[in-house]
């Protein structure tokens, strides 16, 4: 799906549509090198033994009362 919308952005928004056919191209290779990149360079940190991990911040706070909790919609069986 993501590789769809970044062809579709590529082909349409960035105009490669007036290009006609390399512009079809164009816009095809690059959303599926660009997916590809991410691939291969998850599997390189992998490797390497760097993982990306974000860091979270401590000083999160109490979350609003009334919000229902991803736990509490589990338990009750709700969907959002």
């Amino acid at each position: 799906m993501a590789n769809l919308l970044m062809f579709l952005y590529c082909y349409l928004v960035q105009g490669a549509w007036r290009a006609g056919w390399p512009g079809w191209q164009w816009a095809r290779l690059r959303a599926e090198v660009y997916y590809h990149l991410i691939d291969v360079k998850y599997a390189e940190m992998k490797r390497l033994g760097r993982e990306y991990q974000p860091e979270v911040s401590s000083s999160l706070g109490q979350p609003h009362p009334r919000a229902m909790q991803a736990q509490q919609a589990d338990e009750q069986g709700e969907k959002g």
